[in-house]
């Protein structure tokens, strides 16, 4: 969401990340610029998730009675066809006066194309990072010294393979990797300040 706001010249936007109907409203008074449902995020080109009518049909009303335009995340018209909107991916409901329909979808096709490249390359350094750490595990149980540490190296190694395994698991860890604003286990330590007084710590007189 961020990136797409970025390409709409938003360096600072107010995201509410809330499932609720009121955001519509929000859009009806003037409150907020866009409504949008990415479904499973920009990566769900084949409508494996379809929103549900009853979730919008309301909301969209009161919002395109004020004069929101609605449509999908491929800028198409909203088809109320039924319980599911099959003929639709995601939904957009924006201010025209603000955001253009279109202009809203390019934003999102160009953050897709984005995410997309940086997603398979990180797809790409997690396969050689999965062949370091099946090493890794694989020597586990070589290093141990004691039945204990025989004990756990075993069951490392086997928790090790079965989430390298698992490839659900895997690509969530590489798309909060893609999002992740610090490193996964911190921040290096930062060396302190310069001290302008005296060394007390220091055995040597300045």
């Amino acid at each position: 969401a961020e990136k797409i706001a970025a390409i709409l010249g938003s360096d600072y936007p107010k995201l509410d990340m809330t499932r609720s109907s009121i955001k519509y409203c929000y859009l009806a008074r003037g409150e907020a610029d866009i409504v949008w449902y990415l479904s499973n995020g920009l990566y769900d080109e084949d409508m494996s998730h379809l929103e549900s009518s009853c979730h919008h049909a309301a909301g969209s009303l009161i919002a395109s009675e004020s004069g929101a335009v609605i449509g999908d995340l491929d800028g198409k018209p909203i088809v109320w066809e039924g319980p599911v909107l099959e003929s639709n991916r995601g939904f957009v409901a924006t201010d025209p006066g603000k955001v253009p329909l279109m202009g809203l979808v390019n934003a999102v096709t160009q953050a897709t194309d984005t995410s997309k490249d940086a997603y398979e390359k990180r797809c790409q350094k997690r396969k050689e990072v999965n062949k370091i750490l099946k090493a890794i595990f694989s020597n586990f149980e070589k290093c141990a010294e004691t039945d204990e540490e025989l004990r756990n190296a075993k069951l490392a190694k086997a928790r090790g393979f079965e989430l390298l395994e698992d490839e659900k698991e895997m690509d969530e860890l590489t798309r909060s990797a893609m999002n992740r604003e610090t490193p996964i286990l911190g921040e290096a330590p930062t060396p302190d300040e310069a001290y302008d007084g005296d060394a007390f710590f220091s055995p040597i007189n300045t």
